[in-house]
């Protein structure tokens, strides 16, 4: 994972919830053209199921983070 930490820097978790069905389409039509790393991870915070998907460039991270109501967390290892 320390690999993909270097590339891609800033991670934004979301809920589960929201990944799921039709929403998934969603979200990767919104990312088209962004620099996202097509491997994802999980967490869970509070009883609640995030995905976090990692993006080597900040502002296109902020413009996801803002469009689905992610926040930023830390890189795990």
């Amino acid at each position: 994972m320390a690999e993909e930490n270097r590339r891609w820097p800033y991670h934004i978790a979301i809920p589960a919830k929201i990944c799921q069905g039709t929403n998934w389409l969603v979200i990767m039509d919104f990312c088209k053209g962004f620099k996202i790393c097509d491997i994802h991870y999980s967490v869970k915070r509070n009883d609640i199921d995030y995905i976090v998907y990692m993006f080597s460039d900040y502002n296109q991270a902020e413009k996801f983070r803002s469009r689905f109501n992610g926040e930023f967390i830390e890189p795990r290892d």
